[in-house]
């Protein structure tokens, strides 16, 4: 078994059974926190926005910048905005 993709959740060795750490996806989990965190924690309208603009602020800097920078663009924008409004774009004031 050389594909990872095919890696089971558990494998047999000579030790025994060892769990095997499924890694996939790592990156996806960061976005859609950070879409969550935009838009403000515990406003459903508001997950909706921050990973609209998620994919906005994604595509545009895709297009205008080399594919490293496209995270680095993101996470600017987050922080500004975080900056300006802690509580998220359509989170409550606390």
């Amino acid at each position: 078994m050389t594909d990872p993709s095919s890696s089971p959740i558990f494998e047999l060795n000579s030790s025994g059974v060892q769990a095997r750490a499924q890694l996939r996806g790592g990156q996806f989990v960061v976005l859609m926190f950070t879409a969550a965190v935009l838009g403000g924690l515990g406003s459903v309208a508001g997950a909706v926005v921050g990973g609209l603009m998620v994919g906005v602020v994604q595509s545009f800097s895709a297009m205008l910048l080399p594919l490293q920078l496209q995270n680095l663009v993101l996470f600017v924008v987050f922080i500004a905005i975080l900056a300006w409004r802690p509580q998220g774009l359509l989170g409550a004031q606390a």
